[in-house]
């Protein structure tokens, strides 16, 4: 069998020497692959060489290929066995679903058939047209054929029952049937393969699944790869049969780089592969820059907020961009900016003037855009000093030869800056005070002791540093007994509490008679808020005229208290003052919302309508007013049976279907409304109000109609009729809705209720809640007044998310509406009241740590992790609290908690570096902007110091082993011990060194050979070896320490090689025999010597050649022709010599049925049917490695 392949071989070897010379004679490269074309078809050609032709056929044209479509050379292409794979370039591919099954099985519409075919074309039913996918070896790369193989030729494919009711779970392909134990039958072929299809270059998303939906005894654990990506690892099936726990898909994202798609079972035992999805990835397109982002500007110590304008950066894909912001050189924004990469918006207060170029990034995930502007931080604006204030202070007596003292009342001068005032005194005429009078700073008080009648002018002056005041009164000098009494003032009327409106100029004066005098003196008043800080720096007092005045900018109130003094003594009164804000004007022209003049659109609020007929607005059909200010104008195109309008400038309107009487405002329907695209309703009344807070809209429907034709009527609140949201009553069913710019979707954009039975024969109150703060809307409903349904229902998701509609701020219309849309009769309905209010949020507070400051104390031993204390604060308006450590905090020793405020220990304490640590610890609520309080925390750190402790061996016992020969000063050993306290140790053998055979270092522990050892006097030695620190009392610890001696032996001398062995020959079939002549080995020390041998690299001697060790013979006889390099190996059990020699087994000459057959004549006829295998043992002629091909000729 073997002299067939070698026969075959050689004479294919001597044409491929030959021919080509012959055949490129006159030839150029360009004909070569026509040639061999012409060549392989001429007949008198033997088998072998036409063996020859093909091959090198093939292999000119894999070349041809491969330089025309890449300009590679054959060695440059990845190759698998004997077989190149080819690169190719294609269009992008389809997606391919691929079902792995028998060949039996009807493949499911839409999938491709697999059932182990080898890798090639494919053009069977359901494997497509112009592909090319199938089987290869794990072990070569070949293709390899599994739908055959087994007893009855089935093949790896396989149907199993169940599951039933899939087609593409049921059936498999077994990818490591060589796994499958040898004892377990399997009909099919025992080979591992992996699946390959040839695909464009690129990524594709691929799915996969595995599993088996029958309960089989043998081991599965299924592994799948795509392309050495992992998409799951040893999943084992469990389960009942056909349940879902027995199989497993993943998705994974896979390159192709050399135009093949590759699926192995790496990793697994006896995969079985499903089904798999191919998907092409398409080729990303990188994001624009389509519009260049302005220069901005900011101002120091003035908050800065920009937000990215939508449609800066597009995607031709659609995919989601997210931005991210850094300076232009790549570094981070500056510390005072932060970019929100949700909202895309820059925020911060910069401390100094500064230009920063700022670079924007859009990503859609694979591929970037960016584009820059500049950010330029001018100098703050100088702050405007204000001028202290002065209230007059009234005349002074002094008595002759009298202690005199007056103290300037609080008050007297105040400072809108609360700049701290300082007060001096001279006379009216810059002059110094007479000397006997003293004016002392520390407490605004004068005092002396005059001693002569007289009459002095005082001025008092206060400056803050900058500006100053004064006011003059006089000190009358009196003889006599007695100064005058003096009584105080009285408040003899409380003030009426006053409001005003932002951005509106405010005046009041204090009323005459608030206070009274009893000895009609002069009273000065002055003005401060309560508790005696100065007025608000917008608000100023006049305590000429008694005036207060000034222009609001914000919302606030104040407790103001006004003092009357005489001079002496003094009274006073307190009153409120609460500033609201003003309603924005409607900045529109009048017409098309309104008959009324401009001015009079906007409403304040709480805005309510009880339809009494004196509310004024627009009118109804009798000129008596509804009390609405506006009608919404409508944007689309009126609907045909709604008419003509009755004005042409204020189309909406139509007040012939508006009745206001006995507290009702009946509305009669047009057929218009403003949903989507249609845009056409008719009186939609509202009234004008700036959106802010938290805006409540509420109505009452008395017997709301319901038909079946969306007729509707209810109250609204928008920007116009294409960005709007209502509430309404329709169909005995109350529905919540919102519309941005025409687009409302039923599912993400409506809340709806069930059918309320007898709605229409109630007195339905509506209610409506725009919450701008949390940007929700949510409707209720009440049928009795008092239990109001919130029409979402009672889940988080109740309401509807308003954040797009970016309503706040904005001037927007509140109203109500009616229509019969979609039927073709008028309804009425008829509106009892309507209210609009508004809660708007209280202003932020910072944080407030519930202490000041904190002090902790810890060990420097303290380990990592441990709690160092905890700190707290609240935030009065419910914001969330974070904390982090602002300063103090070196080396990062300190952790703390963001959420908890709890402090631990980050890093490892040192005494001797920081023995205290002062940290500012910072609380942060999370408003816009966010506001933040800061407390001190002190840590202190205590010295460490440890109890001593004996020293500690490394090891509690030691054992060396050494010769009888060694030489005094030889090394023993090493052994060490630690203390804990660094204490330093000493070493000393204590016990167990006879005769003083052994020496220690003190200080290394070092063991030393100290006397000449002797294996026949002491073959051990057991010493104690103690190790002593240095404290007070000395502390010590002991180790045992064993040496061993080994006796001295006799130096052996190993076997040397006298004589080489001459190289053998045998022919094949022919007995062989060899026995080694004496003396090839010899022995210095006559150590007798045992023989092995083997083949040179170590394997075993063929198994036809056996040795007799005990005579030194190779016999036995080769059946095939080979080389062999033996080796012979003599050892005396210690040592030993080895030699090699060769032994050559020639093919035995040829006898047989030539030239068809190197097998006898007898045997090229076989009986029929006659079916091969291929599985080795069915003889014929060989296969290179002498395994029969089961062919005879």
């Amino acid at each position: 069998m073997k002299e067939d392949y070698f026969f075959t071989d050689k004479l294919a070897r001597f044409y491929a020497r030959v021919w080509p010379l012959i055949l490129l004679i006159g030839l150029i490269v360009s004909v070569q692959s026509h040639a061999l074309n012409f060549v392989r078809e001429i007949d008198f050609f033997s088998r072998p060489f036409k063996h020859f032709v093909d091959s090198r056929l093939a292999a000119v044209r894999s070349s041809e290929k491969l330089n025309s479509e890449h300009g590679l050379t054959r060695n440059q292409v990845r190759s698998k066995g004997i077989n190149a794979r080819l690169l190719t370039v294609a269009d992008p591919a389809p997606e391919f679903k691929v079902n792995f099954q028998d060949a039996a099985t009807v493949t499911p519409d839409g999938w491709l058939k697999d059932y182990g075919q080898p890798f090639g074309p494919r053009t069977g039913t359901s494997q497509g047209s112009g592909l090319e996918y199938g089987w290869r070896k794990v072990a070569d790369g070949t293709p390899v054929d599994l739908s055959v193989g087994g007893t009855s030729n089935l093949g790896n494919g396989r149907k199993r029952t169940k599951p039933a009711d899939n087609i593409l779970l049921a059936t498999l392909m077994h990818m490591q049937a060589n796994t499958i134990p040898s004892t377990t039958s399997f009909n099919g072929t025992r080979v591992e393969g992996y699946w390959e299809m040839k695909v464009p270059n690129g990524s594709y998303d691929v799915t996969v699944s595995a599993g088996d939906g029958d309960v089989g005894t043998v081991p599965e654990s299924h592994t799948l790869n795509v392309e050495g990506v992992n998409a799951f690892s040893n999943f084992v099936p469990s389960g009942a049969a056909g349940a879902s726990t027995r199989f497993k898909s993943a998705k994974v994202r896979a390159t192709v780089t050399d135009g093949f798609l590759t699926i192995n079972a790496t990793g697994g035992t006896n995969t079985k592969i499903n089904t798999a999805i191919i998907t092409p990835v398409p080729a990303n397109t990188a994001p624009v820059a389509a519009a260049a982002v302005s220069n901005q500007t900011a101002k120091a110590d003035s908050a800065f907020s920009f937000t990215v304008p939508a449609g800066t950066f597009t995607d031709a894909d659609g995919d989601k961009l997210t931005l991210s912001a850094s300076l232009s050189d790549g570094t981070s924004l500056p510390e005072w900016l932060t970019f929100n990469a949700t909202s895309n918006t820059f925020s911060g207060t910069p401390a100094t003037a500064a230009t920063y170029s700022i670079k924007l990034t859009a990503t859609d995930g694979q591929a970037s855009a960016s584009s820059e502007f500049t950010l330029t931080v001018n100098p703050a604006s100088a702050p405007t000093n204000a001028t202290p204030v002065v209230a007059a202070i009234g005349n002074k007596t002094a008595k002759l030869d009298s202690a005199f003292s007056f103290a300037v009342p609080a008050g007297t001068f105040t400072d809108a800056d609360g700049d701290v005032l300082t007060v001096s005194a001279s006379l009216s005429n810059g002059a110094s005070l007479p000397e006997w009078l003293t004016f002392d700073q520390s407490n605004n008080t004068f005092s002396g002791t005059p001693a002569a009648e007289a009459t002095y002018s005082i001025r008092l002056t206060a400056t803050d540093g900058k500006a100053s005041a004064f006011t003059d009164f006089d000190l009358n000098v009196i003889s006599g007994t007695a100064a005058p009494v003096n009584t105080a003032p009285v408040a003899s009327a409380a003030i009426e509490d006053q409001s005003a409106k932002t951005g509106t100029a405010f005046s009041f004066a204090v009323p005459a008679g608030t206070f009274t005098d009893k000895e009609g003196d002069k009273l000065t008043l002055s003005a401060s808020l309560s508790g005696g800080t100065a007025l608000p720096q917008w608000l100023s007092f006049d305590n000429t005229s008694n005036t207060f005045s000034g222009t609001p900018e914000t919302a606030a109130a104040y407790r103001i208290i006004v003092t009357a003094t005489d001079g002496n003594l003094s009274a006073s009164t307190e009153f409120n003052l609460t500033v609201t804000t003003a309603v924005s004007p409607i900045v529109v022209a009048c017409p098309p919302i309104s008959t009324l003049p401009c001015d009079q659109v906007a409403v304040a609020l709480p805005f309510t309508l009880n339809f009494d007929g004196t509310e004024g607005g627009l009118a109804d059909k009798n000129k008596t007013g509804t009390g609405f200010t506006m009608v919404d104008a409508y944007s689309g195109a009126r609907q045909a049976t709604d008419n003509e309008a009755t004005f042409s400038n204020i189309i909406g309107y139509e007040p012939s279907k508006l009745t206001v009487a006995n507290g009702i405002l009946s509305v009669l329907t047009n057929k218009g409304i403003a949903h989507l695209t249609n845009n056409n309703q008719i009186n939609a009344l509202g009234a004008g109000i700036t959106a802010s807070g938290k805006i409540t809209l509420e109505t009452t429907l008395i017997n709301p109609y319901n038909g079946v034709n969306s007729e509707q009527g209810g109250i609204w609140l928008g920007l116009n009729d294409k960005t709007y949201l209502k509430l309404v009553a329709v169909g005995n069913k109350i529905e919540l809705r919102r519309e941005l710019n025409d687009v409302s979707a039923d599912v993400s954009d409506r809340k709806i209720t069930a059918a309320i039975t007898g709605l229409n024969t109630r007195t339905v109150r509506l209610r409506m809640v725009v919450d701008l703060i949390n940007n929700k809307l949510e409707g209720f409903y009440s049928t009795n007044g008092t239990t109001y349904v919130n029409v979402g229902g009672t889940s988080a998701a109740a309401g509807l998310n308003i954040a797009d509609l970016a309503l706040s701020g904005k001037t927007v219309y509140a109203g109500i509406f009616a229509t019969h849309r979609n039927g073709t009769e008028p309804v009425t309905f008829n509106f009892d009241n309507f209210s609009v209010s508004k809660e708007e949020p209280a202003a932020n507070q910072a944080p407030v740590f519930a202490n000041a400051s904190y002090s902790f104390t810890h060990g420097e031993e303290t380990a990592v992790g441990t709690a160092i204390g905890q700190v707290s604060a609240t935030d009065a308006a419910g914001q969330t609290v974070r904390y982090s450590i602002t300063a103090g905090n070196q080396s990062s020793k300190f952790a703390i908690d963001s959420a908890s405020g709890a402090i631990t220990l980050a890093a490892a304490l040192n005494y001797a570096t920081d023995s205290v640590y002062v940290l500012t610890v910072q609380a942060t609520d999370n408003a816009v902007p966010a506001l933040s309080a800061t407390a001190q925390v002190t840590v202190k750190v205590n010295k460490f110091t440890p109890a001593n402790q004996a020293p500690v061996f490394a090891n509690a016992s030691y054992s060396f082993t050494h010769g009888e020969e060694i030489a005094v000063g030889t090394g023993i050993g090493q052994v060490s011990a630690t203390d804990a306290a660094g204490q330093t140790v000493r070493y000393s053998i204590t016990a167990g060194n006879q005769a003083s055979r052994f020496a220690i270092d003190s200080e290394s522990g070092a063991i030393t050979l100290a006397g000449a050892l002797n294996y026949a006097t002491d073959s051990v030695y057991v010493l104690t070896v103690q190790a002593t620190d240095n404290a007070t009392p000395a502390l010590s610890s002991t180790a045992q320490v064993t040496v061993h001696i080994n006796k001295l032996l006799p130096i052996n001398h190993a076997p040397v090689l006298a004589l080489s062995i001459s190289d053998q020959s045998v022919v094949a079939g022919s007995a062989f025999s060899y026995k080694m002549a004496a003396g090839t080995f010899t022995d210095e020390d006559s150590d007798p010597l045992t023989y092995t041998a083997s083949l040179e690299g170590g394997s075993a001697l063929p198994s036809w050649l056996s040795f007799d060790a005990a005579t030194v013979t190779f016999s036995g006889t080769p059946s095939v022709a080979a080389a062999y390099r033996i080796k012979l190996t003599a050892t005396d059990g210690k040592a030993s010599a080895g030699t090699v020699f060769g032994l050559s087994v020639s093919a035995a000459p040829a006898a047989g049925c030539l030239p068809l057959s190197f097998l006898p004549c007898a045997q090229l006829t076989v009986a029929l049917p006659f079916a091969l295998t291929f599985s080795g043992t069915e003889n014929g002629l060989a296969d290179k490695d002498g395994k029969g091909t089961g062919f005879t000729m």
